[in-house]
């Protein structure tokens, strides 16, 4: 992905969406350089492995009950903060793994306000000096 996505100009105010069915961290990986120079913002599908095994308990045996939180400290150690997304907006959490309900979160590469409603988005982004 990342010769892939070289051939691409993304910026800080891009958005990578990641929905690979449990392969996520895979992807991430692949695209380590463009994630850790370019700093995307990504939106990415994170399974709970609870909820997931409680539905397939044939998949227990087969995938990471860690892989959650490897995608998390993986893009927190590239400086992005985990949000939420709710119907009303995005909230800041303190990690992906609290959030039973929810499977979708977008990582930002900056700390912004503990909630932002989609109506303040504009107001946010617009006003954020990007890291170049």
């Amino acid at each position: 992905l990342n010769d892939m996505l070289k051939a691409i100009a993304i910026s800080e105010r891009d958005l990578l969406k990641i929905d690979v069915e449990y392969y996520e961290l895979e992807v991430l990986l692949g695209c380590s350089e463009i994630i850790s120079k370019k700093k995307p913002m990504i939106l990415i599908e994170i399974l709970n492995y609870e909820n997931l095994v409680s539905q397939f308990p044939k998949l227990a045996e087969r995938i990471n009950p860690d892989h959650g939180n490897q995608i998390e400290s993986l893009l927190i150690s590239e400086g992005y903060y985990s949000y939420q997304l709710l119907d009303e907006g995005i909230k800041r959490l303190d990690s992906v793994s609290v959030s039973q309900d929810h499977r979708n979160f977008l990582f930002i590469p900056f700390l912004t306000d503990e909630f932002i409603t989609y109506t303040d988005f504009e107001r946010v982004f617009k006003n954020r000096k990007w890291v170049s």
